[in-house]
């Protein structure tokens, strides 16, 4: 999409069509803040505070896991490896980490509770982690 809008002309063949939301904003600017929506929602449910301070917010497979985990600002790891450099990074302040099976993840995610708390233990880092848990089961259990 441009973000041009085009002029609506009323007549009874139809008009053009407007390229931006009804709020005047762009399809990036929608999707930036679908994804800041889709965040806080997810901070909102449950979570469990790790050793030197970080947060794991458990969030169900749904539109918020799905924003979450294309968002550029954050990091999707599916393997202990992955979460490990994520977490000693310090360029990444945002991890998620995909539960099911998905066209980007065909194995599914392969880090456990334990070594999430293993890392974290091991490295005082901060980071905001989101691991997508079952719809029924959203406290992290797994």
């Amino acid at each position: 999409m441009s973000g041009k809008i085009t002029e609506n002309k009323d007549n009874s063949k139809g008009g053009s069509v407007n390229t931006k939301s009804p709020l005047g904003y762009s399809e990036s600017k929608m999707q930036e803040i679908a994804r800041i929506a889709a965040r806080k929602k997810a901070m909102e449910g449950a979570f469990e505070v790790m050793p030197h301070g970080s947060k794991i917010y458990f969030i169900a497979k749904g539109w918020e896991s799905s924003m979450i985990e294309g968002d550029p600002k954050v990091k999707c790891v599916m393997t202990l490896k992955d979460f490990r450099d994520a977490f000693c990074s310090v360029d990444i302040k945002t991890i998620f980490i995909p539960q099911s099976f998905s066209k980007s993840n065909p194995e599914g995610s392969i880090v456990t509770m334990s070594q999430i708390q293993k890392v974290c233990s091991q490295h005082a880092n901060n980071k905001v982690i989101y691991m997508e848990v079952d719809k029924e089961n959203n406290d992290g259990q797994q």
